[in-house]
């Protein structure tokens, strides 16, 4: 079976689905914790991943997906390729091998690997498009919020 490509990121945000969020953070300064900060903000389940932490915005961080359970309907890559180039590709193995196959990768998160290994395995994917970005419509409109 093919993958599903998502051109519409739309298909991937409900409210009713479970995310997890990987690489989500307590620093400020990373994109793991914006990701977390605006889904929760926006009123979305999310569930932090992080090996580093114990804690993300006083919810409890698990440190990979099969501690996770229930197991989540998306998700979200939101670990920059230059900060650990290799989370991409675990997260993707690991994905694989608890047969879940629905990912969204946050743009600067990809690499020509992973985008492979997506194909090969089949995975539905969206890729290149802020998560965040597309909240921000969603509350504001098509300029996100923004006035210039």
């Amino acid at each position: 079976m093919a993958p599903q490509i998502y051109r519409d990121p739309r298909n991937l945000m409900k409210k009713e689905y479970k995310y997890a969020i990987v690489g989500a953070s307590n620093d400020k300064y990373k994109h793991g914790f914006q990701v977390y900060y605006k889904m929760k903000g926006a009123g979305y389940e999310v569930y932090p991943i992080n090996p580093r932490e114990k804690s993300v915005q006083d919810d409890p961080c698990f440190p990979n997906l099969a501690q996770l359970r229930p197991y989540p309907d998306v998700v979200i890559l939101a670990v920059h390729y230059d900060e650990d180039e290799s989370a991409g590709e675990a997260i993707l193995r690991e994905m694989r091998d608890t047969g879940f196959f629905r990912i969204w990768i946050e743009p600067e998160c990809e690499s020509d690997e992973m985008r492979h290994f997506i194909r090969l395995h089949h995975f539905d994917y969206i890729e290149g498009v802020s998560i965040i970005e597309e909240i921000e419509r969603d509350l504001y409109g098509e300029s996100g919020g923004k006035s210039w």
